[in-house]
């Protein structure tokens, strides 16, 4: 039998026998299968019980048949609390680290200006180096709070154009419109305005970023089977990094090009916000499509 089936409370465990359901763990028994047994039957993936869904997973031990019932809305809210849980975890670390590092600058600067006349030049480049660093914590810092702000700030979604979004944050990066940035008309999508804001401007902030000086920039956005996409012509990611280049401070492309290596992982938190997933097509050298999914309307 499998690890755990009989611990997991969102695991209702089952034997099939003769077209029915004996229960084997005891969440099994307070759930009511009698008039789902013969969709089980039927190979259902997905079934409702009672109001509640639940995945459909079925196994063999030794030739006898067993069905594990998951219960999907208990996994939701697991997984729910534990990115709540990160997020207030993200945000102490980030406040908590602000007293120590304040210090490590006063420090610095009271040593400058109170006896900066008696320390020779290898002292003051030792504090100009602390001051430095520290300036650097501080912007990770608040790179770590702008991505706890995404999962615990206020949702508000509403109808909003994504069109019109874009070509806003073309104009702040004086792009020029059906030459540098080419936007397909009545993108529509319902999202919180503020987030899908910051979405965009992170993609598109990228495709600038990545451009290739081999030749003239082109970023395109668009709607294409039901997903988004921001696409570029600029310098591409190799297939290796694609798994990682969403990971927190990832830079695949060193201190080549300014930045923390948040852009993409803000993106991808802003999606799953809005319950939608985030992927990335890339060839080195010829471009990258960056596609997501945001609440339809």
């Amino acid at each position: 039998m499998k690890d755990g089936l009989f611990t997991n409370l969102g695991s209702h465990v089952f034997k099939a026998e003769d077209n029915k359901l004996l229960p084997l763990n005891p969440s099994a028994q307070n759930l009511s299968v009698t008039d789902v047994e013969y969709k089980l039957v039927l190979g259902l993936k997905i079934i409702q019980i009672d109001g509640r869904t639940y995945q459909v997973e079925p196994f063999e031990v030794e030739s006898e048949r067993f069905i594990i019932l998951h219960d999907v809305s208990y996994f939701t809210q697991q997984i729910e609390e534990a990115q709540q849980d990160t997020q207030s975890y993200l945000y102490a670390i980030s406040h908590d680290f602000r007293a120590p590092l304040r210090a490590i600058l006063m420090s610095g600067m009271i040593l400058t200006e109170d006896y900066g006349e008696v320390l020779d030049e290898n002292a003051h480049q030792e504090l100009k180096r602390q001051e430095v660093a520290a300036k650097k914590l501080n912007s990770y810092i608040d790179e770590l709070l702008k991505l706890s702000r995404i999962g615990t700030a206020k949702f508000s979604p509403k109808p909003i154009s994504l069109s019109a979004i874009a070509q806003e944050i073309g104009n702040s990066f004086q792009l020029v419109q059906d030459e540098q940035l080419f936007i397909d008309n009545d993108l529509h999508a319902v999202g919180d305005e503020a987030l899908v804001n910051a979405l965009i401007g992170h993609l598109i902030s990228n495709a600038v970023k990545f451009h290739s000086g081999e030749r003239p920039l082109r970023i395109e956005v668009g709607l294409h089977q039901g997903e988004f996409f921001v696409r570029d012509n600029g310098i591409g990611i190799r297939s290796v990094d694609i798994d990682r280049i969403t990971n927190v401070f990832e830079r695949v492309n060193g201190n080549d090009y300014p930045g923390f290596g948040t852009g993409l992982t803000q993106a991808k938190r802003i999606v799953e916000r809005h319950s939608g997933k985030l992927r990335i097509e890339s060839e080195v050298n010829i471009g990258t499509t960056v596609w997501f999914q945001l609440i339809a309307e």
